[in-house]
């Protein structure tokens, strides 16, 4: 709706729905924060101070939101708290879950990561994860 976004004097870079509010990625001067917008009132609830570290993607996994940056780095919100989970050494294009697993597409579109809520898997060790599941 136009209210919201006439609140957000930056660039929207992603959005979910997350725990019954809407969650926005916001882009301003190559650095992103993390907004929830309840009802009418839009709040902001993380800054990413570092360089490149606007939001490039954002997925439901486990129920946590996870947050990919455009410096590689992936953080996980549970609704209060946001922690890093990775810091990979290329930019996070997106992030999707099937469910049973996050998979990370990384700048290199070739480069896929998967991960459990525990551990990573690169994609050349697909074989081994899909024996880990059965």
């Amino acid at each position: 709706d136009n209210f919201l976004f006439s609140q957000l004097e930056n660039d929207v870079s992603s959005m979910i729905l997350f725990k019954n509010d809407l969650y926005l990625g916001v882009m301003k001067n190559n650095k992103g924060s993390l907004w929830k917008k309840t009802n009418d009132i839009v709040t902001l609830v993380y800054n990413f101070t570092d360089d490149d570290s606007f939001i490039r993607s954002v997925s439901l996994y486990k129920e946590k939101l996870y947050i990919g940056l455009q410096n590689g780095k992936l953080y996980s919100f549970d609704g209060t708290t946001i922690e890093l989970v990775s810091n990979f050494n290329q930019n996070i294009n997106l992030l999707f879950s099937d469910g049973r697993v996050l998979y990370i597409f990384l700048e290199n579109l070739k480069d896929i990561k998967l991960f459990d809520g525990s551990n990573f898997y690169d994609n050349s060790n697909l074989n081994t994860y899909k024996l880990s599941l059965v």
